[in-house]
């Protein structure tokens, strides 16, 4: 009876955390194709899931509208919607999953399932099944209360003698000149600036360029954009989105000035083309 009694204690506080998590961001964005579709919105599960999150009181966009100007200038004041699909012979299942920019899941629900054999009915009623846990976080937007009123305490003398007397030892020259060289990688990082040319894989030699606040990315000769790439508040970390409605990617520029781009398979590092 304990054991049972720790298990929902557990899971009681693990679902009180992912809900008030949630407040925390303004957007839900929903692709127009989820992996497992062979088109966008069959059997208008895309947009049946959006008018699903507006109703429960998110402002929700599909990833392939236009976006209002500060979740434009940064994707992380969204979570992106995940759809598994684990249909059986039966059944048709489905668990939905809101995940950050950073691609970590923050949020889970129950499978929704259904017996119906039109594809259409069975997977209306499965995900609204797997709503009722989105619906019963009661959302409310709460933005991160940043401070800006921390007054930094006075540093007593004695303390500075000890740090004067530090300094000139072996061990803490070691260490500054760890943190210098530290410091030099994160230089040479902001050296290098996105737009230029890169190659990527069978699209060859790409050019991405600055389109307002974000950027295109453009392939060969023919200048058709196969890609948008967004920015985020971390420096040298950015969000692609490929135009063939495939969920949207984390992109870091390196040291070299190279793509590091997180696929599902692995990552993949493009070269800078001088």
């Amino acid at each position: 009876m304990k054991k049972l009694s720790l298990i929902f204690a557990i899971f009681f506080t693990t679902v009180t955390f992912s809900q008030s998590k949630l407040n925390n961001y303004k957007y839900i964005l929903v692709p127009a194709q989820f992996e497992f579709q062979r088109s966008p919105d069959i059997h208008q599960i895309n947009s049946l899931t959006k008018f699903l999150f507006n109703k429960a009181g998110f402002t929700t966009y599909l990833i392939n509208e236009s976006f209002p100007n500060d979740l434009a200038k940064n994707r992380c004041n969204a979570l992106t919607t995940r759809m598994i699909n684990s249909p059986t012979f039966l059944s048709t299942r489905v668990t939905i999953e809101l995940v950050d920019c950073n691609n970590n899941v923050v949020f889970t629900t129950r499978q929704g399932k259904s017996r119906l054999k039109d594809y259409r009915q069975a997977y209306n009623e499965a995900i609204r099944a797997a709503f009722r846990d989105i619906e019963n976080a009661n959302y409310h937007y709460k933005p991160i209360k940043i401070q800006n009123n921390i007054v930094a305490k006075p540093i007593k003398k004695e303390v500075v003698k000890k740090q004067v007397v530090q300094k000139i030892t072996p061990k803490v020259a070691v260490q500054q000149k760890v943190a210098k060289k530290k410091e030099a990688v994160a230089v040479a990082v902001n050296k290098f600036e996105l737009a230029g040319k890169y190659q990527i894989g069978d699209y060859g030699i790409c050019t991405l360029t600055k389109n307002s606040d974000n950027f295109k990315m453009l392939s060969g000769d023919e200048n058709f954009e196969i890609a948008k790439v967004y920015k985020t508040s971390k420096p040298g970390i950015f969000i692609i989105k490929w135009v063939a409605f495939k969920q949207p990617q984390l992109l870091q520029l390196t040291q070299q000035g190279n793509l590091k781009i997180d696929t599902k398979k692995g990552v993949r590092e493009y070269k800078l083309v001088n």
